[in-house]
């Protein structure tokens, strides 16, 4: 399992159609690669939060683009896409009284990735990188 501190970018915006190709769009262009993605809607205002391979480009094309982009930490877990993963992940985060805040994960192949935020970054890094109990 692979464990590791980034930074998580989100832009906020008027929910309108076309404003997620725009920014798929802006970061082709831009040349920069997503790595982790997820769009949300609430009470009529969106949310994209995304992890690139070069987030001081990615905010810097999407804040000339005109969006308010705004950074935070997170955890990326990446482990061996199979059943029980993400319980394992849970388990560790739960026995280490840690609240989170966030979480969204895919797998694709035989590979599983996990984002996670939480109030406390470290003390999450920390019970992640622990030895299993």
């Amino acid at each position: 399992m692979q464990v590791k501190k980034v930074s998580e970018i989100e832009i906020a915006f008027r929910d309108e159609p076309g404003t997620y190709q725009r920014v798929v769009r802006i970061l082709a262009e831009a040349n920069i690669d997503g790595i982790a993605f997820t769009a949300w809607v609430r009470e009529e205002q969106g949310h994209i939060s995304l992890i690139t391979e070069d987030n001081q480009r990615a905010r810097a094309v999407l804040e000339k683009a005109g969006f308010t982009v705004t950074e935070r930490p997170a955890v990326v877990v990446i482990d061996v896409n199979r059943i029980g993963s993400a319980a394992e992940i849970s388990r560790r985060i739960a026995a280490s009284g840690i609240n989170l805040t966030e979480a969204y994960a895919t797998a694709v192949g035989d590979e599983y990735m996990t984002v996670l935020r939480s109030e406390d970054i470290e003390e999450l890094y920390r019970a992640l990188c622990a030895p299993p109990e």
